[in-house]
């Protein structure tokens, strides 16, 4: 009888371990341009905490940015092709010249970073889309949360408290502006409940 109720208690851990989601994250970042890097911590159960950045930078005034999602998401329902700068859609009631915005494609849930350029119905982007947008496709705009300036050297920065915290279950969009080189080497933390 002891070895059934062992048994019973060792099946009970290990689906209980196999049913939890993940509670840290680690992401590399991306070059948008020589001069513009992110790096995207996607949602999780619980407050995305960053606590360790490496990140280098040849700018004496560079800034490493913290975003938080905001407003409604748009679910795009056309198909512009990789390589133009245009995506249309019937009203653009939010975003406004220089405003941040992310695209999650609907296929292998990949994420791509652009800057709002013009008004009216529709957006033009600052750069080309690097992949094909496809109806499904997910708009999200992004707001400052908070900024650490860093200026030109390779450095970590870590705190067991955290640097920057997200909102319950939304992800996290960090930047980084160079003048030619750097990147946002390593954004690791934990979520937190």
């Amino acid at each position: 009888m002891k070895n059934i109720i062992a048994i019973i208690v060792l099946l009970a851990g290990i689906c209980t371990a196999a049913a939890q989601v993940p509670s840290t994250f680690s992401v590399n970042g991306n070059a948008q341009s020589a001069s513009n890097h992110w790096a995207y911590v996607p949602a999780g159960n619980g407050n995305a905490q960053i606590q360790f950045i490496n990140v280098a930078s040849d700018k004496a005034g560079s800034y490493v940015t913290f975003r938080n999602p905001s407003g409604a998401s748009i679910v795009l329902t056309n198909t512009p092709a990789a390589g133009t700068t245009n995506i249309a859609f019937t009203s653009n009631t939010t975003l406004t010249n220089g405003d941040v915005f992310v695209i999650r494609h609907a296929t292998g849930n990949a994420y791509r970073y652009h800057v709002f350029s013009a008004t009216g119905t529709g957006i033009s982007t600052l750069n080309p889309l690097s992949n094909a947008v496809v109806a499904g496709d997910v708009l999200q705009e992004y707001t400052l949360g908070g900024r650490v300036l860093w200026g030109a050297t390779t450095n970590s920065l870590g705190s067991g408290a955290g640097l920057f915290s997200g909102g319950w279950a939304q992800p996290v969009l960090i930047e980084l502006d160079s003048t030619a080189g750097g990147g946002l080497n390593v954004v690791s933390g934990e979520y937190k409940r």
